[in-house]
């Protein structure tokens, strides 16, 4: 690497948390690891992730592992999956939060009505 970039801005920029390399440069390494970061990060079942994305659990498992590459066709079906569930999972905690604040106002209202 040129001494003028190595060290310098162009440097930290890339080695950045924030930096996401556009897909034209990821490499096959690029993909597998941003795929197992996903799995990673998923809290749900792995094997139901794999159904839902129509991937074989295998694949999956052999992905986490590091004993097969992540291909691209992988990492698109995983993308909708995550980001549907991404969103049931927000619309079932903002049901869950109306239901308490609810049921807190309810419970005010009866202390107020019996105090």
């Amino acid at each position: 690497m040129n001494k003028a970039v190595e060290g310098g801005f162009v440097s930290r920029v890339l080695d950045s948390p924030e930096h996401v390399a556009p897909p034209w440069c990821m490499s096959r390494e690029d993909i597998t690891n941003a795929v197992v970061l996903a799995l990673r990060a998923w809290p749900g079942s792995e094997r139901a992730l794999a159904q839902a994305a129509r991937i074989p659990h295998s694949t999956l498992v052999r992905i986490r592992s590091k004993a097969l590459g992540a291909s691209d066709d992988v990492a698109r079906a995983l993308v909708p999956v995550l980001r549907r569930w991404a969103k049931e999972c927000e619309k079932a905690a903002d049901t869950l939060e109306r239901v308490i604040s609810t049921t807190e106002r309810r419970g005010r209202r009866r202390q107020r009505q019996e105090g």
